[in-house]
């Protein structure tokens, strides 16, 4: 477990704009994805995990039903790096 927390990663609450959360599609930009790979954040508590293969710039991709898509830039060095992300209607 403690490799795992280690390892550069990015993660999570995705909520709107009065702090309720979202289950929204959540995509790294610079990660490639298989074909049909959907990562999402829980519907419960709008928390999401991704880990990543190295440090470096990374970009989010946050769409949600009903919502404005938003993208975020993060830098993520050793160990994982905390985003909170607000989604407006």
């Amino acid at each position: 477990m403690k490799r795992l927390m280690e390892r550069p990663a990015v993660h999570g609450y995705i909520t709107d704009t009065t702090g309720k959360p979202i289950e929204a599609t959540v995509q790294i930009r610079e990660h490639k994805s298989y074909e049909a790979e959907v990562w999402n954040s829980r519907p419960s508590d709008g928390f999401f995990y991704r880990l990543l293969l190295e440090p470096g710039m990374y970009t989010i991709h946050v769409e949600a039903k009903g919502f404005i898509s938003t993208i975020k830039k993060v830098n993520v060095q050793e160990g994982p790096v905390s985003v909170s992300i607000k989604l407006r209607k």
